[in-house]
């Protein structure tokens, strides 16, 4: 289905035009009755809870732009036909397929365009079919319909072209448009400002041009023009945020376990892990490395934009903690700059000589194979979208059939479980006490003391099975909790920087007798940075104080 999980949060201005017609989210009951019908998502973590007690989607809105024109002829459609008007049903669905399609044609048509100024027809047509059958455009075109790369994959062509014209022509009109374009761009994904570098530095290819450029771009209303459009086109964005929160500028993503960390790229995994590594699953792109030696040697001109746009472009994508980016095959940041991608392909191909070329192309030739074979087995559950290792890799390449029972056991914990049920397969490395030998827990102190280390102290795995385990003692009448039930929670976190993620818990909801025992099994979540804080503890959400003891915490460590 192509309206589903993050997509959800995509067309939320959408979604809010159509059923109540106001851009402000006054409750979620109408998205938890959306996936409670479609099952298109495990929950709305799309949105996120303001101060004041509104919601609002934490996604921009470049997504509903760019979409707008076929969901509304969606919309209309289900109404004509009899189909809910509630933004996902079966209409809507074919809408954001056709619009998938439509701007990935697009942008092959138009990166089409670019190649054939520096490569012959026949170098073209096979970047071409490399770009559709040797990489993940081809999973993103036809599995992840509705992601925001598929539709960004079209506006880099854009934009690379206007600003071949604006350089040829110094119209006013083509630097409103590349302001526009950014705009969008900018609005559907946030990083995409990183683009601007293509426009700025175009044609720049020494340290005199640059200057030259750097003095020209104050001396001309030119770039203004393009600063002015741009900014008109994003205050869309920042209109919707002052409405729906009161302020110009607002951060959405508010998890604490996922963010932009430039000081912390992840830029080895991103390329290599048997994880999701981008030259491990789409290995053809090893030649836009060699292109982009090339393009430095031959067109500096470009690569002063293109390629340090590129360079940039992979820092930034492996910054984001969360660098493996959710289900996916390959890594689906980069499919949006798949035409910088074949250009610095072809650039690879440039003044080879014959020999090198037959070798290359017979390499080309495999690496499709490998993709179209990798994306079958992705798309067949034999290639996992997130917990691949290099065991099971090593266990399932070639593999036809569904993965064992056995080879299962290779792949990456997954993150979720709710009980510890193979303790064979780890070794017992620490027990703690809670810190405390008896505390009372009451509406005024909801909280007792937190046990607190931080994770690299413990160990240099990816996860822990920490079982929490406490007694729990009335200290009042019965009576009293008969009329104020007690709903006492024993839970695990991690902290980043003061700030809860991953927060688990078991509950006690009220308890017969005067006392009794407490258990929750804390699998760790993935890992924001190793320096962050494990927190063990209770809390008391509802009912009158209560005593907890004997806090115990057994660490388990993958052997």
């Amino acid at each position: 289905m192509p309206n589903s999980w993050d997509v959800i949060g995509y067309s939320a201005y959408f979604t809010e035009i159509i059923t109540d017609g106001d851009l402000a989210i006054n409750d979620l009951g109408h998205y938890y009755n959306i996936i409670d019908t479609y099952k298109n998502s495990s929950a709305p973590y799309q949105f996120v809870w303001l101060e004041d007690g509104g919601i609002i989607t934490k996604y921009t809105c470049g997504w509903t732009i760019l979409n707008a024109p076929f969901l509304t002829i969606g919309h209309f459609v289900a109404g004509w036909i009899g189909y809910p008007q509630d933004g996902f049903s079966t209409p809507y669905q074919i809408a954001i397929k056709i619009a998938s399609f439509f701007y990935v044609a697009l942008g092959l048509f138009l990166s089409r365009k670019i190649l054939l100024q520096f490569f012959s027809d026949k170098l073209t047509a096979a970047l071409l079919i490399i770009g559709v059958l040797g990489t993940n455009l081809l999973d993103m075109s036809f599995v992840g319909i509705g992601l925001v790369h598929g539709y960004l994959f079209a506006l880099y062509p854009i934009l690379i072209l206007l600003t071949q014209r604006f350089y040829q022509t110094k119209k006013t009109q083509t630097a409103i448009l590349i302001g526009i374009v950014l705009g969008v761009m900018t609005l559907t994904r946030p990083t995409e400002i990183l683009a601007a570098i293509i426009p700025l530095f175009y044609g720049v290819d020494s340290f005199k041009s640059f200057s030259i450029r750097f003095k020209y771009f104050f001396k001309t209303p030119l770039y203004l023009w393009s600063i002015i459009s741009f900014i008109s086109i994003y205050s869309v964005q920042l209109a919707y945020w002052k409405y729906t929160t009161d302020h110009f500028l607002f951060f959405s993503y508010k998890n604490p376990g996922e963010g932009l960390d430039l000081d912390n790229p992840h830029l080895w995994n991103l390329l290599f892990s048997f994880r999701k590594g981008w030259l491990l699953y789409t290995p053809i792109m090893i030649f836009s490395f060699i292109g982009l030696y090339k393009m430095y040697k031959y067109h500096k001109e470009l690569f002063w934009s293109v390629g340090v746009f590129f360079l940039l472009n992979l820092y930034v994508v492996s910054s984001w903690s969360n660098w493996w980016y959710a289900a996916s095959f390959s890594s689906r940041p980069l499919v949006q700059i798949y035409s910088i991608c074949l250009l610095l392909i072809g650039f690879a191909f440039y003044k080879m000589n014959k020999g090198f070329r037959i070798f290359s192309a017979i390499i080309c030739s495999l690496f499709i194979i490998l993709n179209l074979f990798q994306t079958w087995q992705y798309e067949n559950g034999i290639i996992h979208h997130e917990r691949m290792t290099s065991e099971y890799y090593i266990s399932v390449f070639g593999q036809t059939t569904p993965p064992t029972p056995e080879q299962q056991k290779l792949l990456l914990i997954e993150r979720g479980l709710p009980k510890f049920e193979n303790p064979e397969d780890y070794n017992l490395i620490q027990v703690l006490d809670g810190g405390f030998d008896k505390f009372i827990l009451s509406q005024d102190v909801p909280h007792s003391p937190h046990k607190r280390f931080a994770y690299k102290d413990m160990t240099s795995k990816d996860h822990l099975w920490i079982i929490l385990t406490a007694d729990v003692h009335k200290t009042l009448p019965d009576s009293i909790y008969e009329l104020n039930p007690v709903t006492l929670h024993l839970c695990g976190s991690l902290m980043h920087k003061g700030q809860t993620y991953g927060w688990t818990c078991d509950n006690l909801m009220n308890f017969e007798g005067e006392n009794t025992s407490m258990r929750h099994d804390f699998l760790t979540p993935e890992i924001r940075f190793r320096s962050d804080s494990v927190s063990l503890g209770f809390w008391l959400q509802f009912g009158p104080e209560i005593e907890v003891s004997n806090l115990q915490m057994e660490v388990y460590e993958h052997k």
